[in-house]
Formats: structure tokens, sequence, C-alpha cells
């Protein structure tokens, strides 16, 4: 499933080299669900922020 912030996520777990692939995308889904809990219970601290 696409995220807003999977660009996001994708370039942050793009950096770990010593993980194994499920791994990586296990962080990564665990990224973007933290994510995504914190833009709805704070919509206002994510509404400046620019994920490109």
């Amino acid at each position: 499933m696409d995220t807003p912030f999977r660009t996001y996520t994708q370039q942050v777990t793009s950096h770990l080299r010593h993980v194994t692939p499920q791994e990586k995308a296990a962080l990564q889904e665990e990224l973007e669900a933290h994510l995504e809990d914190r833009s709805e219970a704070h919509p206002a601290s994510f509404c400046a922020i620019a994920f490109d």
C-alpha cells in the first residue's frame, strides 16, 4: 500500500546496509505506520512538512 510517507521512508531505509530485505521492509512499514499515527494525532505538526 502506498502512503504519503513512502518516498521518505524509502530514502531512510536505503541507508540500512546490514539488514536483510525482510528486515528493511518491516522497518519501513513500521516507520510509515508511526508517521501515519502521528500525523493523524497531530495534523498541524505535519502540515508544513514536504516529503519529496
